[in-house]
């Protein structure tokens, strides 16, 4: 049966390459197309449904773990002692999962860090954000993000501050950070620290 939806596809294919994206998933081969709408190429993706959560160490410690064991520890060669750096207990959690096979699986994560001085600008560090390589380029790390912003602005900070790995500077841009530093390393990675003002903060 398969090979037979090979063929008919195969058969179809020259005609749709040039208009489309396409793969295969549970028995059927299935086609992104490409339209033209108003000179411009648009693209029906399709997109993960999964929610978000704010929440705390104590209740999805396992979850949290998981996800920047995968990609800190595991992916990028962050030394174990860095980064377990003893802030997660007093931190606001981001996570998102999905439900896979009738289970919740996490799939991305930040943390936010409010300061402890008595500056009278309430800052928050945006910091260990990470989505499993599996589930990347769905949109799903910008989504994390504006759920940290907004949770910032209920717990009235008037100034976000991150440090963003140089790579994926123009992805806070889009979200409205600003570069406040020079080049740095941490955890023998480089990064620049990066800064957002929230409006009507009282």
């Amino acid at each position: 049966m398969l090979w037979s939806r090979l063929k008919t596809f195969r058969s179809i294919l020259p005609l749709l390459l040039p208009f489309s994206s396409f793969y295969y998933e549970n028995g059927y081969f299935r086609i992104c197309i490409i339209y033209l709408n108003n000179d411009k190429y648009s693209m029906a993706i399709k997109k993960t449904n999964y929610s978000l959560q704010t929440t705390n160490w104590q209740s999805h410690c396992a979850s949290l773990k998981l996800i920047r064991q995968q990609v800190f520890i595991e992916e990028q060669n962050v030394p174990v002692e860095l980064e377990w750096d003893g802030l997660d207990e007093k931190a606001c959690h981001i996570l998102a999962q999905v439900i896979t096979a009738g289970k919740k699986l996490a799939i991305g994560t930040a943390r936010i860090t409010l300061n402890n001085t008595e500056d009278p600008v309430k800052k928050a560090h945006i910091g260990r954000m990470a989505v499993l390589a599996a589930w990347r380029g769905q949109g799903i790390g910008s989504d994390i993000l504006h759920a940290c912003i907004d949770e910032c602005r209920k717990l009235k900070v008037k100034k976000i501050v991150l440090n963003a790995q140089v790579d994926v500077i123009p992805f806070y841009q889009k979200a409205g950070f600003e570069i406040s530093s020079k080049e740095f390393l941490d955890a023998n990675i480089p990064h620049k620290q990066m800064t957002r003002l929230l409006e009507n903060q009282t």
